[in-house]
């Protein structure tokens, strides 16, 4: 993983643990798939085409049914987005509306 989005993302690592086994590798393998993935074909199989490590059906797992809490992802992400903030850096919050449409309840990215 590249250095920069490893630093980005350490943060997060005890976030994505189950009863059983951490899965932030597999969370992690993701979220860098997401870049690398062609545009507008960001699902899970061309998500798992593009890492090679994972299967589509391993992704699709971790997005619907892992039991790791999607809120407290997000509470810590506002938290480091607001310490960026406190810095005496340039800084910008680019916010990135997708606005395609949805089909059904089991298209990508749907669920969390």
């Amino acid at each position: 993983m590249a250095l920069g989005l490893e630093k980005a993302l350490n943060p997060f690592k005890d976030l994505f643990l189950t009863t059983t086994h951490p899965v932030s590798q597999k969370a992690f393998s993701y979220i860098r798939g997401l870049f690398k993935s062609e545009k507008n074909r960001a699902n899970c199989t061309a998500i798992s085409d593009s890492l090679g490590d994972f299967d589509y059906q391993s992704i699709n797992h971790l997005l619907t049914e892992s039991p790791w809490s999607h809120s407290k992802v997000l509470e810590t992400l506002s938290l480091k987005a607001g310490e960026l903030f406190k810095e005496d850096q340039e800084v910008a919050l680019l916010i990135d509306e997708v606005g395609f449409r949805k089909k059904g309840k089991h298209s990508a990215c749907v669920c969390r």
